[in-house]
């Protein structure tokens, strides 16, 4: 079980002499399903998975099988910006629409770098991540309440989609979290790893460096 887990580990770290601070992460909670339903039984499943695991002090989210990918245009049948406006709409009531328009068209500095986002892409992010994001509210909340006011990290994951990471999608999937109380203080961004496969060291695939990023990285 996850509690035995927790157990076994701290019990054979205190054994072998360890008296410092730890870490320990429960990886992955994952949210999925092919219907409300099914979405609605597997989010319950995970917050009863949480209040298991509060002792551990670093927690991984995945709610990626509820990101709406039609909403990318890199996806091989995007959405037309009416059909994500509808979307939109569907989503969001007219505040949330509203405040989501205001605070991420406004400027944002990385200290490298500005970013702005006109008004099809936040739509278009709002769309693809906010059943995501909401959803990650209520497992951060599920996790402060196991934690009873004890520090914990909180890991949302986004690698587990079919598109690579933007700078732009890093900014907005970060600070919906953090504007709304429920801070991130790690997030995996898509570059593209295969599991258990070595990362290509050029972007392009030669004889010199074998398989380059680009074919390495195609499928998403």
């Amino acid at each position: 079980s996850i509690r035995h887990l927790y157990h076994c580990g701290l019990w054979a770290a205190a054994r072998a002499g360890w008296r410092e601070g730890y870490t320990a992460e429960a990886d992955h909670i994952i949210v999925t399903g092919a219907n409300e339903r099914e979405i609605a039984k597997s989010l319950e499943a995970a917050k009863e998975a949480i209040i298991h695991a509060s002792g551990y002090t670093k927690f991984t989210t995945d709610a990626s099988r509820m990101f709406e990918l039609e909403a990318d245009l890199r996806h091989p049948r995007a959405w037309p910006p009416s059909e994500v406006e509808q979307r939109f709409e569907q989503l969001f009531d007219p505040g949330e629409r509203k405040w989501i328009l205001e605070e991420f068209s406004q400027r944002f500095s990385t200290g490298r770098r500005d970013l702005r986002l006109d008004r099809e892409q936040i739509v278009r992010l709002a769309v693809k991540f906010g059943r995501s994001l909401k959803m990650n509210e209520e497992l951060f909340d599920a996790i402060r309440a196991a934690k009873r006011g004890a520090d914990f990290d909180f890991e949302p994951s986004i690698d587990e989609a079919d598109t690579l990471t933007t700078p732009e999608e890093m900014y907005f999937y970060m600070r919906w979290l953090a504007l709304r109380g429920r801070p991130a203080q790690l997030v995996p961004p898509n570059l593209g790893f295969k599991k258990r496969q070595a990362y290509p060291i050029a972007m392009e695939s030669t004889v010199e460096n074998g398989l380059g990023l680009r074919d390495y990285a195609s499928h998403k």
